[in-house]
Order: structure tokens, then C-alpha cells, then sequence
């Protein structure tokens, strides 16, 4: 009798590979076995029917499962906690269920927001990527979720006395007059006047010289939280140049502007920093400009750039709307970032 292992064999090896001193079956999958007879031609074989022993092996996928919790002050500074829901008290919980010494290296990132306002997790495999749970990758099938805190941190909002008190603009630029008192080469001597905030052609810095293709504002900057508070991120020069808008911290410090809504405009658009791409949603009230996140992308993004007060998603937004929504530097009294829906 002769039997045939096909591409489960190696060499007649008894169907086994050739690796790990013959201890490692196949990878998953089918595998056909056929039994032939070498020597039918023998004269006593007549009185004798062989049926031969074919038969079909069959290697499943070896199931693994995990659960993962995260916490962190942002998306980005997330700790993590792997446990094996089985064998809770294991000290290596993914590797601990592979076979043949294997072992795997994953790494994780928040996924999607969950109902109760955390996170979920995606997980990813060196080779493959990012995994979805209950598919096989190799010879094993993954089953994880997890669970993601983020504690965003609470700060006190601080507004200083106005002493004079503020009047209410009216969204319109004062003129300078034709001949200025303060004759010297300094910002003063260039500057238009808007409720509460300070305009200004040219670049402060070098004094006087100013390209036709920037002009400066000084707004107060607020995020609004999910739970409709709103926090002050601080006071900001804003340099409005022909290809890009770039804010620095100012020395002023400015309250929040009161001044009423005179009209509406809105843009739906998309808005790339060094974290990602989101959808959001521009609005501009006659005094007021907000940000509002439309997919959990864009909230990503947001809670991401907390650390940095937003400053790049600040940028790109104002460019939008001085690109797009016909909306200039002396049109804004404050800038507003949303960490949800309006």
C-alpha cells in the first residue's frame, strides 16, 4: 500500500512540515490523502477488490480572544490594558494562546465613539494591518473589542475685568483718520478699530513694512465642550496671507465678544491637519466664527489638537473662510472650536 499525502507532506515526512524538528503541522486549510495499491498485477490479487483510503484533512483557524481598556488625557496619550477574558490572570494574554512558541507584536488606536461617549479600538498586526475582529489572519481567528477613556482636562475660565467697559461693534471697520497723531513707524500709526478687537496692514514685527498680501487681527479664542461650556484657549494674533492664515499667541488679552448676530453664512468642508482628515461645518453670524465637527473624524481630530489649543485646525479654517465664504480679518470678533454638535 502506498499512501500519498500531497501538499500536506513533505517528502514522504508523514504529513508534516519541515520545520521546528517535525512538530508544526500545515497551515490551515484542505488537504487530500490517497491510497494506491503497487502491485495489482500479482496473480492472487484476483480474488480481491481494494478500495483505496481516500480521504480529505481539514486544519481549522485556532480562535484567540482579548479585550482592551485605554485611558488618557487625549486620543494621543492613551495607556493600554490587554486582558484574556478566559484566563483574566494570564501575563500575556495574545501571545499566551498561540501555539509552537509564535508570538505577535500589535498595536493599538481609538476607533469610533461609543454610545456612553468613550471609544472603541482598532487593533493592528504586524503584516496586516489594521484587524477586524472575528477574521483570520494567518493560522489564528482574532475576537477583541475594547474600551477607551479619555478624561479631558477641566481649566478654569478666566475673564478679566474690561475697564472701560466694551462697546458692542457694529461688524464694520472705523477709518483712520487722514493724517494720524502718532507719526512714528510703529503698529499704531496703521491700525482700524472693531469692538473689541485690534486690525492692522503689514507685519507688526518689522515695523511699518507692509505687503499688500497680509493684514493682522487680535481675536479671542473658546472651545465649546460637549457639555455646551465654553473655555477660553487665550487671545491670538491672526496673520491673513494670500495662500495660508497663521495665529500666534498675543500679549493682549480680550473678553468674549457680545456682540449680536447680523447675519448667517455656512460652509460644509474638509479640513486636513498632520492628524487626519474630517468633515465640518463653517458658520459665521456677522460677529461669531465656528467650527463644528460633522463625522467622528473631524471630533478626533479636535480632541487630538486640545493639547495644542487647536491652532492648526484654527488655521485652516480661517483660511476657508477667507477663501471661500467672502469673509475678512476685521469681519471676526471671535473664533469658536465645537467638541460636538451645536
Amino acid at each position: 500500500m502506498a499512501y500519498a499525502y500531497g501538499n500536506y507532506g513533505k517528502d514522504g515526512r508523514d504529513g508534516y512540515l519541515d520545520v521546528d524538528g517535525d512538530k508544526r503541522t500545515n497551515n490551515i486549510g484542505g488537504y487530500d490523502f490517497k491510497t494506491t495499491v503497487s502491485n495489482k498485477s500479482e496473480d492472487f490479487l484476483k480474488n480481491y477488490t481494494i478500495s483505496g483510503g481516500d480521504a480529505r484533512l481539514t486544519i481549522n483557524p485556532k480562535d484567540v480572544y482579548f479585550h482592551v481598556d485605554g485611558n488618557g488625557n487625549t486620543l494621543g496619550d492613551v495607556v493600554y490594558t490587554v486582558t484574556d477574558p478566559n484566563n483574566p490572570s494570564s501575563t500575556d494574554p495574545i501571545n499566551g494562546q498561540l501555539v509552537y512558541g509564535e508570538t505577535v507584536t500589535p498595536s493599538y488606536t481609538p476607533d469610533g465613539r461609543l454610545p456612553n461617549g468613550h471609544y472603541g479600538v482598532s487593533t493592528s498586526l504586524p503584516g496586516y494591518g489594521p484587524i477586524d475582529s472575528g477574521k483570520v489572519y494567518g493560522n489564528y481567528r482574532y475576537h477583541y473589542d475594547g474600551d477607551i477613556t479619555v478624561n479631558l482636562p477641566s481649566k478654569p475660565d478666566i475673564v478679566p475685568p474690561v475697564n472701560p467697559p466694551v462697546t458692542p461693534g457694529t461688524g464694520t471697520v472705523t477709518p483712520l483718520p487722514e493724517t494720524p497723531e502718532n507719526t512714528s513707524n510703529t503698529p499704531e500709526n496703521t491700525t482700524e478699530t472693531t469692538g473689541h478687537k485690534t486690525v492692522w496692514d503689514g507685519d507688526r514685527d518689522r515695523g511699518g513694512d507692509r505687503p499688500e498680501d497680509k493684514r493682522v487681527v487680535t481675536l479671542p479664542f473658546f472651545k465649546v465642550l460637549e457639555d455646551k461650556t465654553t473655555h477660553r484657549y487665550g487671545t491670538y494674533d491672526v496673520a491673513k496671507r494670500t495662500t495660508e492664515v497663521k495665529i500666534a499667541p498675543s500679549a493682549q488679552v480680550l473678553p468674549e465678544p457680545n456682540q449680536p448676530a447680523t447675519q448667517y453664512r455656512e460652509l460644509d468642508t474638509e479640513l486636513t491637519t498632520d492628524q487626519g482628515t474630517g468633515e465640518f461645518t463653517l458658520k459665521y453670524n456677522g460677529s461669531r466664527f465656528t467650527i463644528l465637527p460633522d463625522d467622528d473624524a473631524a471630533a478626533h481630530l479636535i480632541v487630538v489638537g486640545d493639547e495644542t489649543k487647536n491652532r492648526d485646525l484654527f488655521e485652516k479654517a480661517l483660511h476657508v473662510a477667507f477663501t471661500k465664504m467672502g469673509l475678512e480679518v476685521a469681519d471676526l470678533d471671535g473664533v469658536y472650536i465645537h467638541f460636538g454638535k451645536e
